[in-house]
């Protein structure tokens, strides 16, 4: 109908003039704006710990490869064993709860941008993180787990042959951290 009021001229659908809505429709927008920038704001929390969890972790991680046990391996084996021996200890209690949550915070990452351009990466950095848990456990762990009992005293004769070899797969560990968390921050960005 040619200069009806229902009739809207750009893409020839029918709708009422603003006059003639419910005052309703006013507030259901507002609700769902509301609604959309709370969701918003927690899609953002979601990102900014994420990438903050897993950004520290690849940090921690990237220390120990670069520079403290290399200078540990330098050391006389009393004192290298003792070190390493304390290390392994320490970090072998706290990184797995790291990686784990740092898998799952990612994991709901990916979750939360499902519908969105940053699920890609998201889902990337996951089967990243993924690959660098089974790394861990099926490769390190066990290194780890003999080098933490090391004394100077009562160590193996292939000691720093070990210790290298595990320092050889946490390189490799740390590119592929690096990468997922390289991944995750696009996730946070694109988000």
């Amino acid at each position: 109908m040619p200069g009806s009021a229902l009739q809207n001229t750009s893409d020839d659908t029918t709708f009422p003039p603003l006059a003639l809505r419910p005052r309703t429709s006013y507030l259901s927008i507002a609700r769902k704006n509301s609604d959309a920038n709370q969701g918003s704001m927690m899609l953002s929390a979601l990102a900014v710990l994420t990438a903050t969890v897993v950004g520290t972790m690849v940090g921690v991680e990237f220390a120990v490869a670069a520079f403290v046990n290399p200078i540990l391996l330098r050391l006389p084996a009393g004192p290298s064993l003792e070190a390493r021996a304390d290390g392994a200890r320490v970090l072998g209690r706290i990184m797995p709860f790291w990686y784990v949550g740092s898998l799952i915070l990612t994991a709901g990452l990916a979750a939360a941008t499902w519908d969105r351009p940053a699920a890609g990466a998201a889902i990337a950095g996951t089967a990243l993180l993924a690959v660098s848990v089974v790394m861990s456990v099926a490769l390190l762990v066990p290194i780890n787990n003999r080098s933490a009992t090391w004394t100077a005293d009562d160590h193996p004769g292939d000691w720093r042959e070990q210790q290298q070899r595990w320092d050889r797969l946490h390189y490799a560990r740390v590119v592929i951290i690096v990468a997922a968390f390289v991944l995750t921050l696009v996730a946070a960005t694109v988000a």
